[in-house]
């Protein structure tokens, strides 16, 4: 028996161009993906400040109005990342544990696993 996988058909001499022009517009689709993300939880981000400025203001400072906020974390799906996912792990399970945090996970293997599964030519030291 052979090792080498039987072809019905041989692919045409430009299939190995058009695969990767494929996974560069992929990738790049990814990035944009990505940096849409990111512009809309800043926003997001900028607009809670500005309310809570804004109830603060309204409310005076004695409210306690970050305090009461901090009670929707602990529904809201966290992801807690490291290097290597030991010390994100152990906060991870401090917060469950400790501050009864439900909804909590540790990126497995930190952002060096994370790295590399996104894209393997990354060089993290």
């Amino acid at each position: 028996m052979s090792e080498k996988p039987v072809r019905l058909t041989e692919p045409p001499a430009s299939y190995a161009a058009w695969l990767t022009e494929l996974k560069i517009r992929i990738h790049t689709a990814q990035q944009r993906a990505t940096l849409a993300v990111n512009r809309e939880l800043v926003l997001l981000y900028w607009k809670i400040g500005r309310d809570i400025l804004a109830r603060q203001a309204e409310q005076g400072w004695g409210a306690k109005v970050i305090e009461r906020l901090a009670e929707i974390r602990k529904d809201i799906p966290v992801v807690i990342h490291c290097r290597s996912g030991s010390r994100s792990a152990a906060v991870a399970n401090a917060l469950g544990v400790r501050y009864g945090f439900s909804n909590i996970s540790s990126l497995q293997g930190g952002i060096l696993a994370f790295g590399q599964a996104f894209d393997p030519t990354l060089k993290c030291d």
